[in-house]
């Protein structure tokens, strides 16, 4: 399983927790699966790629409607 497909399960496994915790606010969960939190998905990213380099976390808004784009560092990937 790579990176992505493992961050994204993380968060579809834990949805209903990380919702009551983050709902409204943009997630990062990178290779190590602990989430952090950011207001905007501008912060979220600059402090993704400060933290844990391009292309190792997933960047998503915590809402319990489907996003309708993921951002997944370096690339962007509509799921």
């Amino acid at each position: 399983m790579n990176a992505i497909q493992k961050q994204n399960d993380f968060f579809e496994s834990h949805k209903a927790e990380l919702l009551e915790k983050y709902a409204g606010r943009v997630i990062v969960i990178p290779d190590s699966l602990v989430v952090e939190e950011y207001p905007t998905l501008e912060e979220g990213y600059k402090m993704g790629v400060q933290k844990h380099g391009y292309g190792k976390f997933l960047l998503k808004e915590c809402s319990p409607q489907e996003a309708q784009v993921q951002i997944i560092s370096p690339i962007v990937t509509v799921l």
